[in-house]
């Protein structure tokens, strides 16, 4: 029989050469979509390449290891692809990383800048632009993107990093105030235990009107999985008003920044 496992690569190979790679732009298009930390869109990838829509359209299109969206997302066929690609294109990562900063600074106020780009400024080890960025105001946007703590503290950790990398006390305290009164407020661990404690005295009402009061959409995704859990193992039904809450809440999560509360 076929060991698949020991073939993939073999497979992955064969469809890798028959791209042109000594072209810069697909190269670049690849590299961009590999080490993006989300998933690019044709007019995203258009604005950063400096090339319309149409044409990333068209060179997309003709790489079979890429699937274009009827949105409009272009994303690898598989994440073992996508990996593999990442080792074939790792020359390139600091070129594509450098270009996803330059689209995001280039359009600043815009809330996918607010959210992205500390990231790559932090993985560029930019730690002076990063703090320049990361400025009160900008801290106030990430708010007002929506009521998630997560991106919250995503952001005061890498701020209090870059403080540390560069030395510079004054703007590690800040940092560090910031992380204090956010984690005084974000008192969702003995929240969630309280929810715990009204579904097991079968006090669901009062469980899920204790669950909608949370101020983090994540906590408050946490505390509806709670209670759904619990109905389905006692038997009941869920309920398609849950459920449907349940969905939009998730929808503009990042899971990667869940961490435990997306267990249940």
């Amino acid at each position: 029989s076929i060991d698949l496992p020991k073939k993939m690569p073999e497979l992955f190979s064969l469809e890798w050469e028959k791209i042109d790679y000594t072209d810069t732009i697909i190269t670049d298009i690849l590299s961009i979509i590999t080490f993006a930390k989300n998933q690019q869109s044709i007019n995203t990838l258009g604005q950063i390449m400096g090339l319309d829509a149409r044409t990333i359209s068209s060179i997309v299109n003709r790489i079979s290891f890429v699937n274009l969206t009827e949105d409009g997302t272009v994303s690898f066929v598989s994440e073992s692809f996508k990996n593999f690609a990442s080792t074939k294109l790792r020359v390139y990562k600091n070129r594509a990383i450098d270009k996803l900063i330059d689209h995001y600074m280039a359009n600043i106020l815009s809330v996918e800048s607010v959210l992205s780009l500390p990231n790559y400024l932090q993985e560029a080890e930019k730690f002076d632009e990063l703090l320049a960025h990361l400025t009160p105001q900008n801290m106030t946007r990430v708010i007002d993107t929506g009521a998630s703590v997560f991106p919250i503290k995503h952001h005061i950790s890498l701020g209090i990093e870059a403080s540390k990398r560069s030395s510079k006390n004054v703007e590690m305290m800040r940092f560090c105030s910031q992380k204090s009164v956010v984690n005084s407020i974000d008192k969702s661990k003995s929240q969630i235990s309280e929810i715990e404690a009204l579904i097991s005295l079968q006090l669901e009402d009062q469980a899920l009107d204790l669950a909608q009061s949370t101020l983090f959409k994540e906590d408050l995704l946490h505390s509806l999985a709670i209670i759904a859990k619990y109905r389905v193992l006692n038997d009941k039904e869920v309920g398609s008003e849950l459920l449907d809450q349940m969905r939009i809440l998730y929808s503009p999560i990042d899971p990667l920044l869940i961490g435990t509360k997306g267990i249940d």
